[in-house]
């Protein structure tokens, strides 16, 4: 019971965290996952750079198996998102087909 309520902080220590837009504007969290976007490579390492002190100085991690770092497509959460576009992945539109009228 006692660590019932553990994700919804996470939530909420890491939507405070990563709020200033200046600081973070190309950093995208959702639930407890962080996702870091840019066009140039040197911005993407300042901005992980950035997003990793953040976290430390949180006194938080990140586990290096559910790492990804510098890729050109990824999936987040229901779509597939690559520099060209954003697309619903084939398992969500599986599960909306599924999906029975009222």
């Amino acid at each position: 019971m006692g660590l019932s309520t553990s994700p919804a902080h996470l939530v909420m220590l890491l939507s405070s965290l990563f709020s200033d837009k200046t600081r973070y504007h190309t950093c995208l969290c959702y639930m407890n996952d962080i996702a870091i976007y840019t066009n140039q490579w040197s911005e993407h390492l300042q901005q992980l750079e950035l997003t990793l002190k953040t976290l430390r100085d949180a006194r938080l991690s990140c586990n290096p198996r559910k790492t990804e770092i510098g890729l050109d497509e990824t999936e987040y959460p229901g779509y597939r998102i690559s520099s060209d576009s954003v697309r619903i992945t084939k398992k969500r539109t599986e599960v909306i087909g599924k999906v029975t009228a009222p």
